[in-house]
């Protein structure tokens, strides 16, 4: 049983799940393999459920701003993680400069601008 998948198939993440028997499967290579291969996915738990079921449950990543350098532009979540290309064209907050600006402080700052421009002026960026 596969919860919490948008951007992901449950038949992609089922793939890393080959094993018959639920006690042969090594979890934590799993988890590892499937955050390695999909970088939307913040956080997964895969639990045995017995007699002879796998549970996973993810959390995806939610795309708050997206960072742009001289060619493309990436989505981004709080922590500033880039997780998938986003258009040029869309309606992201857009920040340039230096990728290694892109922090969860900063977004967070980012995020707090915002909401005071919002809130003070009914300005919407």
């Amino acid at each position: 049983m596969v919860i919490g998948e948008e951007k992901v198939s449950k038949e992609e993440i089922k793939s890393f799940i080959s094993a018959e028997n639920i006690f042969f499967i090594d979890i934590k290579e799993i988890k590892a393999d499937i955050l390695n291969n999909f970088s939307q996915i913040a956080k997964i738990e895969i639990n045995r459920q017995l007699p002879d079921a796998i549970s996973v449950t993810i959390q995806e990543r939610i795309g708050l701003a997206a960072w742009c350098n001289e060619v493309d532009c990436f989505v981004i979540d709080r922590e500033g993680v880039a997780f998938e290309r986003a258009d040029l064209e869309s309606s992201w907050i857009k920040i340039f400069g230096d990728r290694q600006l892109v922090n969860s402080e900063n977004i967070f700052h980012i995020m707090e601008i915002q909401s005071k421009l919002k809130e003070i002026s009914s300005i919407f960026i």
